[in-house]
């Protein structure tokens, strides 16, 4: 279990009993969302540093977004979505991502769910406590 705090990254290997400190880079910590892709690798989207990725044995970690707030990340099979303030990006190899949708402006999105059944659309939360569909 991987949980992502104001200090950085912390792991559970029993369950949550007990609590770790993961290597990260403290000056990029808050970390607001995690997403752990299907090579083990781990993906941090942070209040102001934008998205960290590991390397392989999860000690090394580099940025590959730019500055920013990533407040929600998601890694499904072969596709990666982060929801920034103002917009929803894309990914294939967490490496280069792409604007899907651009999000209203003024209004602040905290969270999103990808569609279980469309891949081209995700539900998008508002701190206003909007909810909206979203098709790209």
């Amino acid at each position: 279990i991987y949980a992502g705090t104001e200090s950085g990254i912390f792991v559970s290997t029993n369950a949550g009993r007990s609590w770790h400190d993961q290597p990260f880079p403290r000056e990029s910590a808050p970390v607001l969302s995690l997403a752990l892709m299907p090579d083990g690798r781990l993906l941090a989207g942070t209040e102001a540093a934008g998205m960290l990725l590991t390397d392989a044995a999860g000690a090394a970690w580099r940025q590959v977004s730019g500055n920013g707030t990533v407040n929600a990340l998601h890694a499904g099979s072969g596709r990666m979505l982060a929801l920034l303030d103002d917009a929803l990006i894309a990914s294939t190899d967490a490496e280069t991502w792409t604007a899907l949708q651009s999000l209203p402006a003024g209004k602040l999105a905290l969270t999103m769910l990808p569609h279980p059944a469309a891949p081209d659309r995700a539900l998008v939360g508002f701190a206003d406590g909007e909810i909206r569909l979203l098709k790209w």
